[in-house]
C-alpha cells in the first residue's frame, strides 16, 4: 500500500512537473513572438525614417538647385 502511495505521488508530482514545463515552454514561445514582432515593426519604422530622410535630403537639394538657378538666370538676364 505504501509503495503504491508513493507511486502515485510521483506520478503526481511528474504529471505537474510535465504541465508547467509545458506552460514555461509556451510562455517562452509567446515571448519570442512577440520580441520578433517588435524587432519587425522597429525595423519598418527605421526604413519609413530613412525613406523620410532620404527624401527631406532630396526636396533640399532640390530646393537648393531651384535657387541657384534662379540666381544664375537673375544675373544673366538682368545684370546685363
Amino acid at each position: 500500500m505504501n509503495i503504491r502511495f508513493f507511486l502515485f505521488v510521483i506520478i503526481i508530482i511528474q504529471t505537474t512537473a510535465q504541465q508547467h514545463l509545458k506552460e514555461f515552454e509556451n510562455e517562452i514561445e509567446r515571448k519570442i513572438h512577440e520580441i520578433k514582432i517588435f524587432y519587425e515593426n522597429d525595423k519598418q519604422e527605421i526604413k519609413r525614417q530613412h525613406s523620410r530622410m532620404h527624401q527631406d535630403l532630396l526636396d533640399e537639394t532640390n530646393q537648393v538647385k531651384i535657387h541657384f538657378i534662379n540666381i544664375i538666370f537673375t544675373r544673366i538676364f538682368f545684370d546685363f
